[in-house]
């Protein structure tokens, strides 16, 4: 840390809802450190307040990494921009389920996600990383309400947009599914029936 001229930005954690938001103080976005500065007495405090724009923290691994995104994060679509505070290497991987983008050292990302608008909420990709790293996107929370994806027959990667767990008979409730359908992740299945709905 310098002495002073370092900016400080905030954050509040809402334990009730498991999410971080940016926040203001004063309605500043951020302040100017200065060492052994006080703000606020008790006779002049000074007022922190959650904004909108909230914080998605994603773990990729070494090796792969399912991922899906609830922060409406401005840079999604500039894969350099997004992913410029992780440590790459050359053949580094993007990918969904119709497009991939690969790392280059000298070049950055390139391929058919970047030539098609870089990420959204509505897919699920899959990361490939010779480091483990985190992703830090910011930005709106999806509406929930509004979201929509298509779901085909055969296989789909299903994305989840959502920053907290739900059941599965509550997540895909609007779902019209048939006996035998199946949902799984990386370490478990789930079969649709009639009787029990998720089993």
């Amino acid at each position: 840390n310098s002495s002073s001229g370092e900016e400080i930005t905030f954050r509040i954690w809402d334990a009730s809802r498991g999410k971080i938001f940016q926040a203001t103080m004063d309605g500043l976005l951020s302040t100017s450190f200065i060492q052994n500065e006080v703000i606020g007495f008790k006779s002049a405090p000074v007022e922190f307040e959650s904004t909108s724009y909230i914080e998605q923290h994603i773990a990729l691994n070494d090796g792969w990494t399912w991922i899906s995104i609830y922060a409406e994060d401005p840079d999604l679509n500039d894969l350099n921009s997004v992913t410029s505070s992780l440590t790459l290497a050359s053949d580094d991987l993007i990918k969904s389920h119709v497009a991939f983008d690969v790392y280059d050292d000298l070049t950055g990302w390139g391929g058919a996600l970047t030539n098609g608008g870089g990420l959204n909420t509505s897919t699920m990709y899959k990361v490939r990383l010779s480091s483990a790293n985190s992703l830090v996107l910011g930005g709106d929370e999806v509406d929930a309400g509004k979201w929509t994806t298509d779901i085909n027959a055969g296989w789909n990667w299903l994305a989840f947009p959502l920053s907290n767990n739900v059941s599965i008979n509550d997540a895909l409730a609007l779902l019209d599914a048939a006996e035998g359908d199946v949902i799984k992740n990386q370490r478990a299945s789930c079969k649709h029936s009639f009787l029990d709905h998720c089993e």
